[in-house]
């Protein structure tokens, strides 16, 4: 084994572009191994990308994935842990398979290649979406990339995505200056009189 599988595809959208914002980050991967109940996708947030361990969420947007997910941010909010939860349709197929079903992996890579149902399988597409993530102040692109990494439900890391140039968070929208919270405080309230101001 040289190491993990590249994902075929993975990309995403976010619903803001705007500095300082929070908005929700929509994923969409067309995985190189098949996923089970209970794998592991890690999301590496590049600095200065923040998650929230109170309101961050993780909800699943295709067929083959529940609408709750769950995950956990880390305490440092750099690193957001989904677990992949099947369908109850999904886990039913699974528990159908005859019990001398073997995981396959491939000579030159972790790449597990067993094609059956009951799980997701090598070449479908996953949709998943992640919240509450604060977009950087400025319109400078982050210095790092967006990392995505799948381990199996006992550790091993079976994928990662290797598109650092695709994956760095770049901002194209201003950020808003709300005018009713926006003041201006002068040190001295007397006309022509030189004065200092705390924005």
């Amino acid at each position: 084994m040289t190491g993990a599988a590249k994902p075929i595809s993975f990309t995403y959208k976010r619903d803001s572009l705007q500095n300082g914002n929070i908005t929700s980050y929509n994923f969409t991967v067309i995985t190189m191994n098949y996923l089970k109940d209970g794998d592991n996708i890690l999301i590496d947030l590049p600095y200065p990308v923040f998650a929230d361990q109170e309101t961050t969420k993780c909800y699943g947007n295709t067929r083959n994935l529940m609408a709750d997910l769950p995950c956990k941010v880390s305490t440092n909010l750099s690193q957001i842990n989904l677990t992949i939860k099947l369908p109850s349709s999904w886990r039913q197929l699974s528990d159908e398979q005859p019990s001398n079903f073997e995981e396959l992996f491939d000579e030159h890579e972790d790449q597990r290649s067993l094609s059956q149902t009951g799980q997701i399988n090598t070449g479908e597409t996953i949709e998943f979406q992640i919240t509450s993530i604060k977009n950087p102040f400025s319109f400078i692109p982050t210095d790092d990339a967006l990392q995505y990494t799948v381990y199996t439900d006992n550790g091993f890391m079976i994928e990662h995505s290797d598109f650092s140039d695709k994956l760095r968070v770049n901002n194209t929208v201003e950020g808003f200056l709300d005018p009713l919270k926006a003041s201006a405080l002068p040190s001295d309230f007397r006309q022509n009189v030189l004065a200092n101001y705390t924005l």
